[in-house]
């Protein structure tokens, strides 16, 4: 009976993709529309998430595509709400955990609007912030939460909500540098839709330990949103998971700016495993000048694993049933125009299966754009294959599982 109701809901859910504008809220009453068969975050959802589209696979068909199919899971942010919870308080007013302060100035050297600054010398050893609204609100225009490069972690963003206007000052929505902390940044609701042309990223992030992200939904970003490089720093295992990152690449026209979803590119060292699994990522236009890719970037990519240092292997990097949809009129003009790109570092064990795609206006779905920068060796970039399987083309239904290889990649194509 349970895999029956399933298959019936697929069948709807796929029949709705031709249907007119807000087809999806039929399926409204659903807490798991598509059951608990996938581990796609559903079930452990944080209730009451700010953030749902039951009508994205109509939104996002901005070319005049058609889809045929859709994931079989429930999709972050289509199927179920994520995003913050519950209510907001005003950062100049909440009390904050030890060691972190309200500074309506900023911090010397590094800010000049408001920050929340969070310092071991002043006692934060492991802060919580959560349930913060750090838009433009009580009188005061967006907060910054920054934390010192001695703070040991681990760090936690969870909860909060920051949306740029015109009154803010600058700077990402959370930043940390060369750290030993983990980090977790969960349901936090970030719109970036106001944003000064070319802004950076809205995470950025320097550490050498663990980091989780899951449950965030990142609207309209000009640039790149996560970006794990900086100083330098070897991270620790990254995952990646059950977020929604919904338009990318608005006003990022500075040549070498990248756009991607998450980039990796700091990192001396080898160990480095990122998993990417169950995530929504849609790129709305990519603009002339710029990188493209999801996880190593979206059209811009989705995923970008782009390391200069040519030392680096990246273990691990796993990316897996996710909906990665580039919508890109300008891909190609001065970028790289894939989904997923990978570039500049040693991998083994890459991973890029059961997702549902469409390149539509980008140059393809997976490319490996440049072996390691110092490769005299002449190695592979890869230790093995990569693995590139069952993966969707949601205008067609049929596999989409081809990698292209390009600049000194194209010696070692497996």
């Amino acid at each position: 009976m349970k895999q029956a109701l399933q298959a019936l809901l697929a069948l709807v859910a796929i029949l709705a993709l031709a249907t007119p504008a807000h087809a999806w809220l039929s399926r409204g009453g659903l807490a798991c529309p598509f059951g608990s068969a996938y581990s796609d975050g559903c079930v452990g959802a944080p209730a009451g998430g700010s953030y749902i589209d039951r009508n994205f696979f109509n939104d996002v068909r901005q070319s005049g595509q058609t889809y045929v199919t859709r994931p079989p899971w429930n999709v972050p942010g289509v199927d179920y709400a994520i995003g913050y919870t519950g209510t907001l308080q005003d950062p100049a007013t909440a009390t904050l955990p030890t060691g972190c302060s309200y500074n309506a100035t900023g911090v010397a050297g590094h800010t000049t609007w408001p920050t929340i600054f969070c310092n071991s010398f002043a006692g934060a050893t492991n802060p919580t912030l959560s349930g913060l609204n750090l838009s433009s609100v009580g009188g005061h225009s967006c907060t910054t939460l920054m934390f010192n490069n001695a703070l040991a972690g681990p760090v936690t963003y969870s909860n909060n909500y920051y949306k740029w206007d015109a009154t803010c000052g600058g700077g990402p929505f959370a930043s940390i540098s060369a750290s030993t902390a983990s980090v977790t940044v969960t349901s936090n609701t970030v719109d970036m839709t106001d944003a000064s042309p070319g802004e950076m990223a809205a995470v950025t992030i320097d550490v050498t330990g663990a980091q989780t992200y899951q449950y965030n939904v990142f609207i309209n970003s000009q640039c790149r949103w996560v970006s794990n490089l900086a100083g330098g720093n070897t991270p620790g295992d990254t995952v990646i998971q059950f977020n929604a990152f919904i338009g990318m690449g608005y006003s990022c026209s500075d040549t070498g700016v990248h756009l991607e979803s998450y980039e990796t590119s700091g990192g001396h060292a080898t160990g480095l495993g990122t998993m990417a699994n169950f995530n929504t990522s849609f790129n709305v236009v990519s603009m002339a000048g710029s990188w493209n890719g999801l996880m190593a970037g979206v059209v811009s990519p989705f995923f970008q694993n782009n390391n200069g240092y040519g030392t680096n292997t990246v273990t691990n990097t796993i990316i897996n049933n996710n909906v990665l949809i580039g919508n890109s009129a300008n891909a190609g003009v001065s970028g790289l125009g894939y989904l997923v790109q990978l570039q500049h570092n040693y991998m083994t064990n890459v991973s890029i299966q059961n997702n549902y795609v469409d390149s539509t206006g980008t140059f393809g779905n997976y490319i490996c754009a440049n072996a390691p920068d110092s490769n005299a060796g002449g190695v592979t970039p890869f230790g093995s294959a990569p693995t590139i399987a069952g993966n969707i083309d949601l205008k067609t239904g049929a596999a989409a599982n081809s990698m292209n290889y390009s600049g000194s990649c194209k010696a070692y194509g497996l």
